[in-house]
């Protein structure tokens, strides 16, 4: 066979190789260019969005503190005589409302009345000698010392008198103001020592409540500062009523760190709130030019180059801004700002550091302070 006739042939394969290999480049770089195309499309999708712990911010005038209290009788003693002895009668009951001079208790007066009669003997005694002695020293006849003598022995049995009457008179035991017989301590036919107490006396008019308050909020808000301030009772649910600041301590409890606060009551009508039941006082500053005041988390505050910002949640598009506003650490984890927010706003408190001007997050856990 010709050699030449073979050629066309050996063209022909070399050719379908030259194809099949065009053919399998083609392929491959649609494939590629495919996978190209799905993993831009997988990168072009939306970022995880971040969840993000949220405030929304109350319509209230100022950062409410409430601390727990008791009521007390402003006007409250424990009675007590200032003579031993018997107790003879003891008419007041716990409970019973009792009016000023009252009689309370009475204690055996025998005793004190043989001793009021014994130093009235001897004072009337040291009178005599004392007159008697002022008419001879006045004509001469006895010198002046003799007289001063009798003068100081007059004198001497005169405030033993008074001594006597007074204990006579301590043998009654009276009620001291208007008020109630909040405790007995004794029965009657008890004896009783001097100063032991036998009732105790308070007046319910008058109530005032006593709240042990921490160091940082006497340090954040002054106590002469303008607030709102209101009691209400665990007994009484629905009561509120307002209460003025009374006077405060500045010394603090060596052993709690707390500072007392004594909140005064108003007169108090249609229920019976007692001494020694439990309150709460809730009071919230006025910010200056009455402007809202808010109690957020520390958490919650940027602070850079003294300034301080927080991030502002949008409602519509939960993208976050920031916002620079005006704080004061109020302790407890929790800062005051008085200024840059309005109620009603939304703000992140947690992971402040990792957000971004514009970022869009899912505020989620919203809290109330």
């Amino acid at each position: 066979m010709n050699p030449d006739s073979k050629r066309p042939w050996s063209l022909l394969a070399r050719s379908g190789k030259t194809f099949v290999l065009r053919a399998l480049v083609l392929t491959l770089s649609i494939l590629v260019a495919g996978c190209g195309t799905q993993t831009g499309e997988e990168e072009a999708e939306e970022p995880v969005i971040r969840p993000v712990k949220s405030l929304l911010l109350p319509h209230v005038t100022g950062a409410a503190r409430s601390f727990p209290g008791t009521v007390r009788a402003v006007k409250r003693v424990d009675l007590a005589f200032n003579v031993p002895g018997r107790i003879i009668e003891l008419p007041a009951k716990e409970g019973e409302h009792v009016s000023k001079g009252a009689l309370l208790a009475r204690i055996n007066p025998k005793n004190y009345e043989m001793a009021v009669d014994a130093a009235k003997a001897k004072y009337e005694e040291a009178l005599a000698d004392y007159r008697r002695y002022k008419e001879l020293v006045d004509k001469g006849f006895v010198s002046q010392a003799g007289y001063d003598r009798t003068v100081a022995k007059k004198e001497e049995a005169e405030a033993a008198l008074e001594r006597a009457r007074k204990r006579l008179e301590d043998t009654y035991l009276r009620a001291p103001f208007e008020g109630v017989v909040a405790q007995r301590f004794v029965e009657n036919f008890t004896e009783v020592k001097a100063k032991q107490p036998v009732l105790s006396l308070q007046d319910t008019k008058h109530l005032e409540v006593v709240v042990d308050v921490p160091e940082d909020v006497v340090i954040g808000e002054k106590p002469d500062r303008e607030m709102k301030m209101v009691a209400t009772f665990s007994a009484k649910p629905g009561l509120e009523l307002p209460v003025t600041l009374r006077e405060y301590a500045t010394r603090a409890d060596p052993e709690t760190l707390t500072y007392r606060v004594i909140f005064a009551l108003p007169e108090i009508t249609g229920a019976n709130i007692l001494p020694g039941m439990t309150a709460r006082v809730t009071f919230t500053p006025k910010a200056e030019g009455g402007k809202p005041r808010f109690s957020i988390p520390a958490s919650a505050l940027l602070e850079a180059d003294g300034k301080q910002w927080v991030w502002v949640i949008d409602p519509d598009t939960h993208a976050v801004s920031r916002r620079e506003v005006k704080a004061d650490k109020s302790g407890d984890g929790k800062v005051s700002v008085h200024s840059g927010v309005e109620p009603g706003e939304l703000i992140a408190v947690a992971g402040v550091h990792h957000l971004k001007q514009g970022m869009v997050v899912k505020p989620v856990q919203e809290i109330h302070y």
